[in-house]
């Protein structure tokens, strides 16, 4: 099956640095992403490097910008946000970053991704149907949005968010 990609593909941004990582930097990162709050004591049992080599590692990876932060994973479930949405946005080509600003404003909004068609991939969460029926009136409000599709997401199979995309 041929792949044909639509004219729109925006130049990827690479933010990370050109660094050269080894084995030991893989496996610090692969610990890391696994459980943030590992302490330098255990990353050095595990790899068999002194303590003060992993934390000056660490900081490379930091000051690389190959580790982004360590943050907490918070159940949104917990927190009142019962319904998970995803809405795919078909923008007007020449306002896609002024319509994807506007969904990065809104409070429910808790991720938006540009795809190359020119659309807009969102996700968002929300307490209640009511709550998710305000937020589509306000979609349909916005200038630049031509048409769109939501859906409500019934079950997760996978999300690993140690990856920025």
């Amino acid at each position: 099956m041929e792949i044909k990609l639509n004219d729109h593909i925006p130049e990827i941004q690479d933010h990370a640095q050109n660094i050269k990582l080894d084995n030991l930097d893989m496996k610090i990162i692969e610990i890391l992403r696994k459980n943030a709050r590992t302490t330098i004591t255990e990353i050095s049992d595990i790899t068999k490097l002194s303590k003060m080599a992993v934390k000056r590692r660490i900081e490379k990876l930091i000051n690389s910008k190959v580790i982004l932060g360590f943050h907490a994973l918070v159940n949104s479930k917990m927190l009142g946000k019962r319904y998970s949405i995803v809405l795919n946005v078909r923008v007007d080509p020449k306002r896609i970053e002024e319509v994807a600003n506007k969904f990065s404003d809104l409070e429910n909004v808790v991720r938006v991704y540009e795809l190359s068609n020119p659309e807009l991939h969102i996700h968002a969460l929300f307490d209640n149907l009511k709550e998710l029926e305000g937020f589509k009136r306000r979609v349909e409000e916005i200038e630049g949005v031509l048409e769109y599709t939501s859906h409500i997401i019934i079950k997760t199979y996978k999300s690993d968010v140690s990856l920025t995309l």
